[in-house]
């Protein structure tokens, strides 16, 4: 019973890792997006 506790939080501590590395990979990338558009209104 420890053993499949231990998984079971082992398993949501790894969820919340993924998780955040998508929020912070969207986060780059709709930077990027708007970095480069604030870019060309910029330079016209």
């Amino acid at each position: 019973m420890l053993g499949i506790f231990s998984y079971n939080s082992y398993q949501t501590h790894y969820t919340i890792w993924v998780f955040a590395l998508i929020v912070m990979g969207l986060g780059v990338i709709i930077l990027a997006i708007r970095g480069k558009l604030l870019g060309k209104s910029f330079k016209e």
